[in-house]
């Protein structure tokens, strides 16, 4: 299934300097990725890598696989040679990892831990299969597919933090939410350059 139909790139990239879309804003990159005046694939898996790295704090420390993905990606994007397969591998690993590190939380009755842990991991996992799928469409979903998870992952910890502290949970999540979200988007302007192609 090709997933490029619903974005129209000229549009999005009229809006590029004011969204608070960092997804959309990496699956656009994604799309375009290596075409005159747009970031290279590396570069754009590289900002991947950097929104989601510091989500991997909600993964256990005995829990390797979604940092290993993580780590074999930054290696590719600095021109290491690493086969699409091994990526795919890793990114299958990752997403494992997220299955049994959620059943973990669960069975403890920690819910939002279990959802935050979850979601950090899957944006390891789909950063991955961002990188080996060679389905422009494809990839460029699965890159915005891990930015959201990420968003996801940094509510639900925020939310069972304010659950432990007796506080407002909600208003924790969607406070979290929309303050991740701007994160995201002033990282990826910073880091893709874009003046060319606009």
């Amino acid at each position: 299934m090709n997933r490029m139909d619903d974005i129209n790139i000229d549009d999005f990239l009229a809006a590029w300097d004011t969204t608070i879309h960092g997804d959309l804003m990496v699956r656009v990159a994604m799309l375009m990725a290596g075409k005159d005046g747009w970031p290279t694939k590396n570069q754009v898996v590289s900002v991947l890598c950097d929104i989601v790295e510091p989500t991997l704090a909600y993964v256990p420390a005995s829990e390797h696989r979604p940092t290993h993905a993580i780590k074999l990606l930054r290696r590719w994007c600095t021109g290491a040679e690493i086969s699409p397969a091994e990526i795919k591998i890793a990114g299958d690993k990752a997403c494992e990892a997220s299955n049994a590190i959620y059943d973990r939380h669960m069975l403890l009755g920690e819910v939002a831990v279990a959802e935050a842990a979850k979601d950090a991991a899957v944006s390891a996992a789909k950063t991955a299969w961002a990188v080996e799928e060679t389905d422009v469409g494809e990839a460029s979903y699965w890159a915005q597919e891990a930015v959201n998870h990420v968003t996801v992952a940094e509510a639900m910890a925020a939310f069972a933090s304010a659950a432990d502290a007796g506080g407002s949970v909600f208003e924790a999540y969607d406070t979290t939410y929309m303050l991740v979200k701007n994160w995201q988007a002033d990282l990826v302007r910073r880091d893709l350059y874009m003046g060319d192609a606009r």
